[in-house]
């Protein structure tokens, strides 16, 4: 649709408010203008009227606004005539001419309540839609374009009015109505040009609040446009039903996608500084009538949680979309140069199906890492070592793979944040095993735990790298996501000196007071810049 330049101005002149307020009464109208009677008869003050068309023209102040009374006057002085609905267009588009916006949609209101089947009725529709628009009348302008999609649905701009009907359907929270322009889009579409109706019906995915909504839209989408709506979009679907199945897989709650809750101590400020060795061996306290925990050498930065069994047919089923979506995007992919946003989409969901599958081998880890905080056998834990060596650097290739391709930067963010992760699980895997009973004085509790820290000292120093570096991407290309703040936070729990909380660079959000400030003017220099005199000119 074509820009309009409109303004609301104020209230126009008593004779074009008396004529605006003439009752429309419904008139006999021609379908359309006789182009002979056009030719050849002009009704009285016709010519005057176009002749203050002219002067606003050329930039004369009161032009347009007397060309839109002249032209009002002939429309009611003949309101059954051949050239009542042209008049009547006439003056709506002087009045729009001089910034008159209401008395111009009224002028056109009035024309399509009598004059519905003029020629200049699919026209008048248009420009009330734009100056609807321009003038924040939303519902009118949604309306309106509605309407003009179901009278011309053949006609080039009823793509341009049912999308303006969405976007304002969606910014009035109106869910329903946005959802039918978005079908009426489709529809209108799927004969001709399947690619784009498929691109309307994906669009309904905005307005979806619940995963089984989204997972059921995605589902409907493969059905019905898979094969036709392009090869890059059906990735993306099949992505993101594997990502809504690996989900619902999960019923007691995700921790960023995994099925665990992992939680962590109280958070510290810089200005604590750090703790000492005494104080990093964690003995809970728990009541009298129960016995306390074995101590173990945990501190209070490190992770604490629990892994959650994920239902089987879910989590099989969304693992086999994955898969297809990597075999998929093995294929030659066409997407226009220009479709930015169909080319991000496509990268974040094959990177996205990548990290997913990656997750899957990260939860068996966090089995045995917790076989190795919790067995009792120490005979067991060079075993499960060596295995959790071993998935720990598959994962990390998997994981470094997504970084190094460089096409998601959203899952790159993911995908640091989780090698992260995998090394600061490991070694607090290690300091959260029980001292042995040996060692449960304080002295031998001390140099176990000592030992078991310079063990576990290169699992973090790795994983602080990893999380530096999730930041790095994140600030670098100015995109941050809730994987972004989990690097944040952790690594103000491994080092509040270094990586101090936000809030102490700058507080927390708050009301501040209006007044205005007062200072007072220094008249004379502070005592320290006064103690020399001042040199004098002989």
């Amino acid at each position: 649709m074509r820009s309009r330049r409109s303004r609301v101005s104020g209230l126009p002149g008593l004779s074009l408010a008396v004529l605006l307020a003439a009752p429309a009464v419904a008139a006999q109208a021609p379908a359309a203008d006789s182009p002979t009677v056009a030719a050849t008869t002009l009704p009285d003050g016709w010519e005057a009227a176009l002749h203050h068309r002219d002067r606003g023209a050329r930039g004369e102040p009161d032009g347009f606004q007397r060309c839109g009374e002249a032209f009002l006057a002939i429309h009611l002085r003949a309101p059954d005539g051949p050239r009542a609905s042209t008049a009547l267009f006439n003056a709506a588009q002087c009045l729009e001419a001089a910034y008159l916006s209401p008395a111009a949609t009224q002028a056109y209101e009035r024309l399509l309540a009598l004059y519905p089947q003029s020629e200049h009725a699919w026209k008048t529709r248009e420009y009330l839609v734009e100056i609807y628009l321009a003038i924040a009348r939303f519902d009118d302008a949604a309306r309106h374009a509605e309407r003009y999609a179901k009278l011309y649905p053949k006609d080039f701009r009823t793509e341009d009015m049912l999308r303006a009907a969405y976007r304002v359907r969606v910014g009035l929270g109106q869910k329903d109505r946005a959802l039918a322009a978005l079908d009426a889009l489709e529809q209108g579409l799927r004969r001709d040009n399947p690619e784009r109706a498929a691109q309307f019906f994906w669009m309904r995915r905005e307005l979806l609040t619940h995963d089984d909504e989204r997972l059921e839209h995605a589902m409907t989408y493969l059905e019905r446009h898979g094969k036709t709506g392009g090869l890059d979009r059906r990735i993306v679907a099949e992505a993101t039903v594997g990502q809504l199945l690996w989900r619902r897989a999960c019923a007691k709650g995700l921790d960023f996608d995994l099925c665990a809750a992992v939680g962590r101590g109280p958070p510290e400020f810089s200005d604590q500084g750090r703790r000492s060795g005494s104080d990093r061996i964690v003995a809970r306290r728990r009541p009298s009538s129960s016995p306390a925990p074995p101590p173990t050498c945990s501190e209070l930065s490190i992770t604490r949680g629990a892994l959650f069994p994920r239902a089987q047919k879910d989590s099989v089923e969304a693992q086999r979309w994955f898969a297809e979506v990597l075999q998929g995007a093995r294929r030659r992919i066409m997407i226009p140069e220009d479709a930015s946003e169909r080319r991000r989409a496509f990268a974040d969901a094959v990177a996205m199906a990548s990290v997913y599958i990656a997750n899957r081998g990260f939860e068996e880890l966090l089995a045995v890492l917790g076989e190795v905080s919790d067995a009792p056998d120490p005979g067991r834990l060079p075993e499960l070592l060596a295995r959790s060596q071993r998935l720990a650097g598959e994962l990390e290739k998997q994981y470094a793979e997504v970084i190094a391709q460089k096409t998601s930067i959203v899952w790159s963010i993911a995908a640091a944040a989780r090698i992260g992760q995998i090394a600061e699980f490991r070694g607090d895997a290690l300091l959260r095993r029980e001292v042995p009973r040996t060692h449960h004085d304080k002295t031998r509790s001390r140099v176990y735990c000592a030992t078991m820290r310079e063990q576990a000292a290169p699992f973090y120093k790795f994983a602080d790298a990893a999380y530096e570096r999730c930041l790095e991407l994140s600030i670098t290309s100015g995109t941050f996501t809730d994987f972004s703040r989990l690097c944040e936070e952790a690594l103000n729990y491994r080092d509040p000196v270094g990586f101090p909380r936000t809030p102490e660079y700058i507080n927390r959000p708050g009301l501040q007071w209006t007044r205005p400030i007062v200072v007072g003017v220094q008249l004379e220099p502070p005592p320290e810049l006064a103690t020399e005199p001042a040199s004098t000119t002989p």
